[in-house]
């Protein structure tokens, strides 16, 4: 056909042979090519990848800070733990009640059923009372005084009844007295001086004086007046008439009676304190000796009130707990050969004294009632055994000792469950039983 182009064929296969069609049409010109391609000083690829590393370094920093944290402030608090932790071991002992009834002998020199030792304390004591009103009658005043000789080195007899003189009132010496000289120390005169008892030279609250200063009227007119003089010691006191409130020497024994039973007590409870443990004194065991040392006013003094000074002597005989255990827990209980027992009630048990002898150390005692027996449990032989021992192994120390009934562990703090390996941390508590 005119004006179209014919197909070409393969001569050889006669195939339409294919070739480019161009279109008779302009094509849109293309942008000139780039042969060489300018970046910016920080590629993008790069930045992206630096966005990226960064964070996860720093996501894997953190991770290790806060694991490392944790680590140090487990280990510190197990440290602490360990340190403050505590293991208390709560012990229920073997344990008897028994109806016990035994005479015993105690003696010094060990020949008895029991040893005893003998203890003595001393001690003073001040005890106020007051006065009885006694009946009609008269009484004088009287006090201590010290008489001094300030005029030679020559002593100074004053014979009986000399008199003493204060403020117009007269007082009189009973018994004789001499006056010792005076001395002379570097140059200066020393007096010498005796102390005495005088008394008024007549009854009544008048020559009731306190404390004075006297002259010797015997020595008037002479150089001896200046010379010798007395002080008093005391209050010049006592006198009265009529039904008067006095000191008699009733009151006084009744104060004394008081005073040695305050005594009694207070050098009991310093012995209870004082004594060594296991040490056993029975109710009985004791004997006080009273000596008066004081009366303030004096006897037959006017006074609503006086007082006494008094020294007391306390002896005690005391036995062994441990041997008072054996000697019953041999007749009522079969021990084997290890063990021991206390008797944990002994001060409520009744304990009788007879044939105390103080000279000779010895006494009998009575023993009777229900006797609590407790088996002994050596502790520090426990703690030993428990340090460093697993639970399994703890549970058979445990049964190692026939004294123990029941054991438990309290771990403290309660969530710490590893055993002290230092014994002062470990505390062992006794449970004993009630009476049934």
């Amino acid at each position: 056909m005119p004006g179209k182009n014919k197909i070409e064929k393969d001569p050889a296969s006669g195939k339409p042979v294919l070739r480019d069609i161009v279109s008779k049409k302009p094509r849109p010109a293309l942008p000139p090519r780039i042969t060489k391609q300018v970046f910016p000083e920080t590629p993008i690829t790069i930045r992206k990848e630096e966005k990226k590393k960064i964070p996860f370094k720093i996501k894997i920093g953190k991770w290790f800070y806060i694991a490392g944290v944790i680590v140090i402030t487990f280990f510190i608090a197990a440290l602490a733990t360990r340190a403050f932790s505590r293991a208390e071991i709560i012990l229920t002992p073997r344990q008897e009640f028994i109806d016990a009834e035994e005479a015993l002998g105690a003696s010094a020199d060990s020949i008895e059923d029991l040893s005893l030792e003998a203890v003595t304390l001393e001690d003073e004591i001040t005890e106020s009372g007051p006065t009885e009103t006694s009946k009609d009658g008269e009484g004088k005043s009287s006090g201590q005084v010290i008489i001094y000789n300030a005029f030679s080195q020559t002593p100074q007899v004053l014979v009986a009844n000399t008199r003493l003189e204060s403020s117009g009132k007269i007082f009189r010496i009973k018994n004789q007295v001499k006056i010792p000289a005076a001395t002379s120390q570097n140059g200066k005169l020393i007096p010498g001086s005796i102390e005495t008892t005088i008394y008024a030279e007549k009854p009544g609250p008048d020559y009731n004086i306190g404390l004075a200063d006297f002259t010797i009227p015997g020595f008037r007119g002479t150089p001896k007046y200046e010379k010798f003089y007395a002080r008093s010691k005391t209050a010049i006191g006592g006198g009265f008439s009529g039904a008067s409130k006095i000191v008699t020497p009733d009151s006084v024994e009744a104060l004394m009676t008081k005073a040695q039973e305050s005594l009694k007590n207070k050098l009991r409870e310093k012995i209870a304190r004082d004594l060594p443990r296991g040490i056993f004194l029975p109710e009985g065991a004791v004997e006080i000796k009273m000596e008066l040392l004081e009366v303030d006013p004096p006897i037959n003094s006017q006074a609503d009130n006086f007082k006494i000074k008094a020294r007391g002597t306390l002896r005690a005989l005391v036995l062994e707990r441990e041997e008072i255990s054996k000697v019953l827990s041999d007749k009522y209980l079969n021990l084997k050969e290890s063990e021991k027992t206390d008797i944990a009630n002994l001060e409520k048990l009744d304990v009788r004294i007879s044939g105390l002898d103080f000279e000779n150390k010895k006494m009998n005692v009575k023993i009777s009632g229900k006797a609590h027996f407790v088996w002994l449990i050596d502790e520090d032989s426990l703690k030993n055994d428990l340090l460093g021992a697993s639970k399994g192994i703890r549970e058979q120390v445990f049964r190692n000792y026939s004294g123990i009934e029941r054991a438990e562990i309290d771990f403290s703090p309660g969530w710490w469950r590893f055993f002290p390996k230092d014994k002062q941390k470990i505390e062992i508590t006794t449970i004993l039983k009630e009476n049934p």
